[in-house]
């Protein structure tokens, strides 16, 4: 079995490195001879858990087809797990282009205020010119939205980082 999420390419920036790690962690199973059950009751209990998160993390998909069709529960799924976790996904992801062209400009200038990047030039700039001028501020910062999205001007509840 491979890790996927249906038909869903993965994001290799995010996903890549998780699925390489549960790539390597099959083929030590597969190496070993065991059982599954057994395989994992091998394992100190640190490389249990990082496996459950890294199946966890695979198991999430938080794609929304527009800024319009929030999925709500899956957020709030997201956040609890994040939460639980105390993660902080700005140490391996910041907004890119692609992320912030599907938003207005007027959410991606509440982005701005929420990574307090005062700017006024922010206001005057045409739509390919703030999504350049907001990924560059949030990868200066080393800056994600709050919670990933999960709460931020992007289209939810909640505010800055956590």
């Amino acid at each position: 079995m491979r890790y996927s999420r249906g038909s869903t390419p993965p994001i290799a920036s995010l996903d890549g490195e998780v699925k390489a790690r549960l790539d390597a962690r099959r083929a030590a199973y597969k190496a070993s001879g065991l059982r599954p059950i057994t395989w994992v009751e091998t394992l100190a209990h640190g490389e249990k858990m990082a496996l459950l998160a890294e199946l966890t993390a695979m198991s999430l998909n938080l794609r929304e087809a527009r800024t319009s069709m929030i999925r709500h529960a899956a957020r709030a799924e997201a956040a609890e797990i994040a939460a639980l976790c105390g993660a902080d996904i700005s140490a391996h992801w910041t907004p890119d282009a692609g992320y912030l062209a599907v938003h207005s400009k007027k959410q991606l200038l509440a982005l701005l205020d929420e990574m307090e990047a005062e700017d006024d030039r922010a206001r005057t700039l045409k739509k390919d010119d703030l999504v350049a001028f907001v990924g560059e501020a949030a990868a200066e910062r080393q800056w994600a939205p709050g919670r990933a999205g999960l709460g931020s001007a992007a289209g939810g509840r909640g505010g800055g980082r956590h």
